[in-house]
């Protein structure tokens, strides 16, 4: 959880917002780019796939794998590749590319997550969000619809809210390949509740099964705002005495970013 006081106005946060290429201001985020209304293999060209995920890919079997894949995607991999080809990097690559693009896809049609098998016990991320938002009630009173916006998308409309998808590939110990949901909700012209923006991770390659973030700007009653915002994510990778090190990496990486993107949005909407 991070908070800053802003002198400026909140038009001009939501404007940074929509630009999502902000984001690189963060140290954190080494690759960034937005999916289209239809997402695409080729909305993800620009993403460079790490070695060592196709490296750990290969080795995959359901139950044991060090990416987070589901049951399908896992067996277009075994099934789509051919891993003795001299360029199977290449082709897992541009799977990758097609997988992520289609879950993408789904996800904005009818809200599907995937469920994860990289250990034994199957992973559902549809529960994990149940989980994530059950904890995160105390926000609710500030705006019931967007909660519930936010919580049931898409089967449900608010007018007022913009939505975008963009993945992103964020150093966290290692690079870790995303893709989120921004929600975008302007505060009304009567400021009867604050202006609202959620994130969620809907796919992580590690560390994370789910995450949601929040984030409300209150007027302060003068000439800026006050900018709150809270991190919220579960993982059962991180969980074990010999995962503590890498554990405390993740959560020092994690909270670096938060204040990296409070006190970059502070500087940028301040500066005349």
């Amino acid at each position: 959880m991070g908070a800053v006081r802003v002198a400026a106005s909140q038009a001009r946060l939501f404007e940074r917002y929509r630009d999502t290429s902000t984001l690189k201001s963060s140290n954190v985020v080494l690759e960034l780019g937005r999916f289209g209304t239809r997402p695409s293999p080729e909305d993800l060209r620009g993403l460079h796939i790490e070695t060592y995920d196709l490296d750990t890919i290969r080795a995959c079997t359901p139950g044991d794998c060090g990416v987070r894949l589901s049951t399908a995607n896992m067996e277009r991999f075994a099934r789509d590749v051919n891993w003795k080809a001299a360029g199977w990097r290449e082709q897992a690559g541009d799977l990758w590319r097609q997988l992520l693009a289609a879950d993408a896809a789904a996800y904005l049609a009818n809200g599907t997550l995937g469920d994860y098998r990289n250990k034994a016990a199957p992973l559902d991320v549809a529960e994990e969000f149940n989980l994530i938002f059950e904890s995160s009630r105390y926000f609710e009173p500030l705006s019931p619809e967007f909660f519930a916006y936010v919580r049931r998308f898409p089967s449900i409309s608010l007018e007022g809210t913009e939505n975008t998808l963009y993945w992103s590939k964020d150093d966290i110990y290692r690079p870790v390949t995303r893709v989120t949901h921004q929600v975008l909700y302007p505060a009304p012209p009567d400021a009867r509740r604050p202006g609202l923006i959620a994130t969620k991770q809907i796919y992580a390659a590690h560390y994370f099964d789910a995450g949601l973030s929040l984030t409300c700007a209150f007027d302060d009653g003068a000439a800026g705002f006050y900018m709150l915002s809270v991190n919220r994510v579960r993982t059962r990778s991180l969980t074990s005495f010999t995962r503590s090190v890498v554990r405390s990496i993740v959560q020092r990486r994690s909270r670096e970013a938060m204040e990296g993107i409070l006190r970059s949005t502070k500087t940028a909407l301040e500066r005349r």
